[in-house]
């Protein structure tokens, strides 16, 4: 009989010296890793890729997608297990959005036109994700890849009607799966808020083959009466930005946010000056004018990209306690326009000739004040500033411009036109803004000459909301059939600028 030959007892399990080396490790490992890690709560604000639609127009409706708006609220940790990497988990609560811009005709001279935007934002999920971070440059700035998971709480978009044009989600036919899987790419700027509470600043970009919703869509067709049915669908994607700030008491009593000494340098030559005057002038991209009228196959009635400049005076008045920041005000004054293409085919005009005709109208001018942060960056030679500033704009003139477009488009007519294929006027009274309210940033380049003289090279965008800054009413008519229409000129800048000033 073959005998079984026994282990020692000893090497079956561990000796007590040994249980005790175990048990300190990962004692140890457990309090370095809580040590290492970083706790921040976040808020962000999120696009969805716009909504997809079979049919977006007929005579009488045109409906235009528009990114949703969705938001989130989620809890972060952070390990730093490695010098230029770290790993993270996220936790929270996210919401989608779906939104569009539609625009209906009744056809008559009272009520030509109305618009609106529809804007839901729900679609709550619970959302779980994990990912790996690397630093870039130097620790302040992180590149992130890693993964989600989202579980749908609830599909809380019932139905959207107008009478033009509708939505319908039914949960039996039109139900999604509740899980959506997802890839997260994103940027994080380490950041200090108060000078003592750290913080993050993230873009990210969560990419999903998924829909959150879909279901059915109505477009009516008023010459018929009839509705042709399609389909609506919106990705679960999101493209956005975070805020986090640090959970971390110990943390936050550190300044994490050391300044370069190009930027101590400037600090302190910026002690110096307490007023900085400057005569700014602006060239920029006005919006298109738009026209609402019911789509025509004969006709089409559009607006055109014009420059407009504007010329005014800037006030900034650095702050004691951080010299690189400043206060801005400033004044502005500019012109308005509005834009006409007209083009027909020869079955529209009663001479069945094509007419293609285009018209400049000076509206009057604008007066702009802005009030904002100015926050000012060296760059070895150079200093770059950055202005963030509300606007409030004012239509200035009551004004009268004539909108006409001539039968015969070579007669050198005067204005008003005897024979007018299209007649109408932009009006005070046809309900435009008192007040546009706005968002307006300038990053600028600036160039110290002689002192105290300056020169700042820059760019100017303006998203300014609220209302317009000119509306007008025209009709379109031939020998047969009258279409009545409405002008609108909006207000946004997108174009470049410089100032002169000096220091004080």
């Amino acid at each position: 009989m073959r005998k079984v030959r026994q282990l020692p007892k000893e090497n079956l399990c561990a000796r007590p010296n040994e249980l005790k080396y175990v048990y300190t490790l990962i004692i140890f490992c457990t309090l370095t890793a809580a040590a290492s890690a970083q706790n921040y709560i976040g808020v962000g604000l999120h696009l969805t890729p716009p909504v997809r639609f079979d049919f977006t127009r007929s005579q009488n409706v045109t409906v235009k997608p528009r990114a949703g708006i969705g938001g989130s609220l989620t809890y972060k940790r952070e390990w730093a297990l490695k010098k230029n990497g770290s790993w993270y988990a996220e936790a929270g609560l996210a919401l989608q959005g779906l939104r569009y811009y539609q625009v209906s005709y009744t056809g008559d001279s009272t009520t030509i036109w109305s618009d609106w935007t529809t804007q839901h934002a729900g679609f709550p999920s619970i959302l779980a994700g994990a990912g790996r971070s690397w630093a870039i440059n130097n620790a302040k700035n992180k590149v992130s890849v890693g993964g989600e998971l989202l579980l749908l709480i609830a599909q809380d978009l019932d139905s959207v009607y107008s009478y033009d044009f509708s939505l319908l989600n039914q949960p039996d036919g039109d139900a999604v799966f509740p899980v959506f899987p997802r890839l997260n790419v994103g940027y994080t700027r380490e950041l200090t808020f108060f000078r003592r509470i750290s913080g993050q600043l993230q873009f990210y970009a969560a990419l999903s083959f998924q829909d959150i919703t879909k279901g059915k869509q109505y477009i009516l067709d008023r010459e018929t009466n009839m509705s042709k049915v399609g389909r609506y669908r919106v990705n679960n994607s999101a493209f956005g930005v975070k805020l986090f700030t640090s959970l971390n008491k110990k943390e936050n009593k550190k300044r994490t946010d050391v300044a370069s000494i190009e930027n101590l340098v400037l600090a302190t030559s910026e002690r110096k000056r307490k007023l900085r005057i400057s005569l700014n002038s602006q060239l920029f991209r006005a919006p298109t004018t738009v026209y609402h009228i019911p789509q025509v196959d004969s006709f089409s009635v559009s607006g055109r990209q014009i420059m407009l400049p504007q010329i005014g005076l800037m006030a900034e008045i650095p702050h004691q306690k951080n010299d690189l920041w400043s206060t801005v005000i400033g004044l502005g004054l500019g012109k308005r326009a509005a834009t006409l293409v007209f083009k027909a085919d020869k079955d529209f005009p009663a001479t069945n000739q094509a007419i293609n005709f285009e018209q400049s109208v000076d509206i009057g001018h604008y007066a702009i004040a802005n009030v904002g942060l100015s926050r000012k960056h060296a760059l070895k030679s150079t200093v770059l500033s950055h202005t963030l500033t509300t606007s409030a704009v004012v239509p200035l003139e009551k004004e009268y411009a004539y909108l006409g477009v001539p039968l015969v488009v070579n007669s050198n007519q005067p204005i008003p036109f005897e024979e007018a294929i299209l007649e109408g006027c932009i009006d005070y009274a046809n309900g435009r803004g008192k007040v546009l309210l706005g968002i307006e940033y300038n990053p600028e380049v600036i160039f110290n000459l002689r002192a105290p003289v300056f020169v700042a090279l820059g760019l100017v965008v303006n998203y300014s909301f609220g209302g317009v800054v000119a509306h007008g009413t025209f009709e379109v008519a031939n020998d047969h059939t009258t279409y009545y229409g409405a002008a609108l000129q909006k207000f946004s800048k997108l174009g470049i600028s410089v100032r002169v000033g000096f220091e004080k």
